[in-house]
């Protein structure tokens, strides 16, 4: 029913329950009725995982953000086959961003040192940082662990060390031994995608280090802003690869577009710091401090790289130095050098 207040209408007494009610109360629910009316016309702004962000008409106006990018004349016939793809690969996307994963696979060697470090009582929390430092995946795995129960990002820890001091020795020991033991799943060393988001997370990692100063980033959080800058590329690469879509300008404009989609979303769900997460959705504008970081640091060493970079002169000297610390690194994990320095070592 619809009521309306009039205060000079006369009331005729049908019931006669006497019931003592002052005007102003009855204004006052009018007006609370007013308001909540409006507050659910009003929709708030969705956010994270509540948006619609693989549904068609999201997924229609992305793939012409894909073409656009791309640069591609775009015939009929395949505009339909690399729309089909695309659905595929949102779809698959989708899929992989919603399963709950405690914990993301280490690489092999990183197993084997960890072992190494568990024969050891009590496992020494400094040799596991150590490791960590070299992989991405362990780092993530740390940082998942210890921000699980914060609830203001700001609160968010962001280097491995900090992790750490924050988990304490047992939880260490038992997150250690959990992803070290067999049945675990670990990223074999042969592994394409693996081997090019590790050397493009180490060499930022090292790069940023060299450059925290100059952009106000402490080095060991510029360390790790630019070992985990390849978080969305992993989800994306692993995709793209069980796909198998043919390398080009269309599978890297796919890749691209979606990046910070999967940054942000990967930010979110696990509670990741925000500086991190200006890192991961950085498309290349970003004045912040540890994007504007971490787009320098990605320049130094472009053989590493991956994605677009930006026009920016990295010094020779720089380059160089660089260069010859990754090299050392890369040549204890048994990858493939970067180029840069093979180039310029010469």
């Amino acid at each position: 029913a619809v009521f309306r207040y009039d205060p000079s209408r006369p009331v005729e007494k049908i019931l006669r329950i006497r019931l003592r009610l002052r005007p102003q109360a009855l204004t006052f629910q009018a007006v609370k009725e007013i308001d909540d009316a409006r507050r659910y016309r009003r929709r708030p702004a969705p956010a994270g995982f509540r948006e619609a962000l693989f549904e068609r008409d999201a997924l229609d106006a992305r793939f012409w953000n894909v073409i656009e990018r791309a640069g591609d004349s775009l015939e009929p016939g395949d505009g339909r086959r690399l729309f089909r793809e695309m659905l595929e690969f949102a779809d698959r996307l989708r899929r992989r961003l919603g399963r709950i994963e405690a914990l993301r696979p280490i690489h092999e060697d990183s197993v084997a040192l960890l072992r190494e470090v568990l024969k050891r009582r009590p496992v020494d929390t400094s040799a596991v940082a150590q490791i960590a430092a070299l992989d991405p995946f362990l780092t993530l795995d740390l940082l998942v662990l210890a921000n699980s129960l914060v609830v203001n990002r700001r609160r968010s820890v962001a280097t491995a060390g900090e992790a750490l001091e924050r988990l304490g020795p047992g939880p260490v020991t038992v997150l250690v031994e959990r992803i070290a033991a067999s049945e675990f799943p670990h990223v074999a060393q042969e592994d394409r995608a693996g081997i090019a988001v590790r050397r493009a997370s180490i060499a930022a990692a090292v790069a940023a280090a060299r450059q925290a100063s100059a952009f106000g980033v402490p080095a060991d959080r510029a360390y790790a802003l630019g070992l985990l800058h390849t978080v969305p590329y992993a989800d994306l690469l692993a995709v793209v690869e069980r796909m198998e879509l043919a390398p080009g300008r269309f599978r890297a404009a796919l890749i691209e577009v979606h990046r910070p989609l999967v940054g942000r979303l990967r930010a979110e769900g696990w509670s990741l710091p925000v500086d991190l997460e200006t890192v991961l959705t950085d498309e290349g504008s970003d004045s912040r401090p540890a994007a504007a970081l971490i787009r320098t640091a990605r320049a130094t060493l472009p053989d590493c790289a991956l994605g677009p970079l930006p026009a920016t002169e990295i010094p020779a000297r720089e380059a160089r130095a660089t260069a010859v610390e990754v090299n050392r690194l890369f040549d204890f994990l048994s990858l493939p050098p970067a180029l840069r320095a093979a180039a310029e070592g010469r």
